[in-house]
């Protein structure tokens, strides 16, 4: 169920970010090992969703995959960047420990909003199971 392990990524996600958050040395060693986890199970469950036949034709999954590492490359190497000149050279928040902390904080709030593709998944889960129903029934439910 694509849902319940893409629940399960975003969950862990969170739970690193907040982590990193802490000013507690021991949170910092549970992000420390959260995050090996966190980002192998994120590479999983992108891989097995374009893995599905009933999701994706084989025929254009090699494609996907090529282009979808493309789009993560590009999105994943450019921000940083740009955080970090943000949070060292910026003048907003006053200090470096705030814009560091406004940085956590949008990336947090950008990670709930992933939350939305699970709520997506599940949504298409239970309508394929109904259509499944009815066909199976020959009726419309």
């Amino acid at each position: 169920r694509e849902d319940l392990y893409m629940a399960l990524s975003v969950i862990v996600v969170l739970l690193f970010h907040f982590a990193t958050l802490s000013s507690s040395a021991n949170m910092h060693y549970v992000a420390v090992l959260l995050f090996g986890p966190a980002r192998t199970f994120q590479w999983a469950c992108y891989f097995h969703m374009l893995s599905q036949p009933m999701r994706y034709s084989s025929a254009f999954s090699g494609r996907l995959v090529g282009y979808g590492n493309t789009v993560i490359a590009l999105v994943g190497n450019g921000p940083p960047s740009l955080l970090h000149a943000f949070v060292s050279d910026a003048t907003t928040f006053g200090s470096v420990t705030n814009r560091y902390a406004a940085a956590h904080i949008g990336l947090a709030v950008l990670m709930v909003s992933c939350l939305m593709l699970p709520v997506h998944l599940h949504r298409q889960h239970r309508t394929t199971l109904g259509s499944s129903a009815s066909q199976r029934f020959g009726r419309n439910i």
